[in-house]
């Protein structure tokens, strides 16, 4: 990371240190400057891999078969506007495929970092139990790699190998994808070039403001995994949800209370993130407390 660099992740963990998080993420407060500093990282090297991706949208659609339908449209009498284009065959999935490593590659780091702050906050919490743990930077490791791979649709088999999770709920390429395949069917119902069609791409994939949306949801989402991670390693009993004052579906999850600590709250998430831009936080509950509280 060169000067310039550095000096963007710094005014970009400044400008996050100033939001509203969960109370609770100030009871550590070395691990949410983790948290914060990681997120940064993380927009940074989003935003240099969108841009990247940018460069080379002129791949991610065959041209051939573009060109074929320009022309065609121009012999229909029909609303082009209202036609039914064969998107599959103009975009090009292999080629937006193709960055499916590379975002792996890149973000995998950044992503240890927030899912080990999340841990060791939950070490630290009050009652939490000691437990000398051999082995966390191979279990953060392994918990970091699943939630990378499962951002690009993959999975992690039992050898370490990554392949592809045909179940997956949430794919940042498929994103990428339906957004260029909107973009062409805008282009082909207005009739434009090759080269508007080009740049209406271009301006849609957006770097700056979708490696935002991304970090600041996957940094929250990895720090919680490593909460979630600690609690299932120290038998936490229970969990509460806390929210920095949302009045949306986390707020739902909040007055729920304490539930099991395999349980999903009312959103169905078992822990935050339950949108994009969460900033809620996770409480872990142990027996004694459990028993006490009259949970159950």
């Amino acid at each position: 990371m060169n000067t310039l660099e550095r000096e963007a992740v710094r005014l970009t963990a400044m400008l996050a240190a100033t939001e509203n998080f969960a109370p609770s993420y100030s009871n550590t407060p070395e691990q949410h400057a983790q948290l914060i500093k990681a997120e940064a990282e993380l927009q940074l090297v989003l935003t240099k891999f969108f841009k990247n991706m940018q460069s080379k949208v002129h791949d991610f659609v065959n041209w051939q078969h573009y060109e074929y339908q320009v022309g065609q449209n121009r012999h229909n009498t029909l609303d082009r506007q209202k036609l039914d284009y064969n998107i599959d065959v103009i975009v090009n999935d292999e080629q937006i495929d193709n960055n499916d490593t590379p975002f792996i590659k890149l973000t995998l780091k950044t992503i240890e970092k927030a899912t080990k702050a999340g841990f060791i906050a939950a070490e630290l919490a009050p009652k939490a139990p000691t437990l000398g743990l051999p082995g966390v930077n191979a279990i953060i490791q392994n918990l970091s790699t699943k939630h990378v791979a499962s951002l690009v649709g993959k999975k992690v088999l039992k050898d370490g190998s990554i392949v592809d999770n045909p179940n997956t709920a949430y794919n940042i390429m498929d994103t990428v994808r339906n957004d260029i395949a909107t973009s062409i069917k805008t282009s082909l119902g207005l009739g434009e070039t090759t080269d508007e069609a080009v740049q209406r791409m271009s301006d849609i994939i957006d770097p700056v403001d979708r490696a935002e949306l991304i970090a600041q949801t996957e940094s929250v989402n990895a720090y919680n995994a490593g909460l979630m991670e600690f609690g299932n390693q120290s038998d936490a009993v229970g969990k509460e949800w806390e929210t920095a004052g949302a009045e949306d579906e986390c707020a739902d999850n909040e007055a729920e209370g304490p539930i099991p600590f395999d349980d999903d709250f009312v959103s169905g998430d078992s822990e935050p993130t339950a949108h994009p831009r969460c900033r809620c936080a996770l409480r872990l509950i142990y027996q004694e407390e459990w028993d006490a509280g009259g949970y159950g």
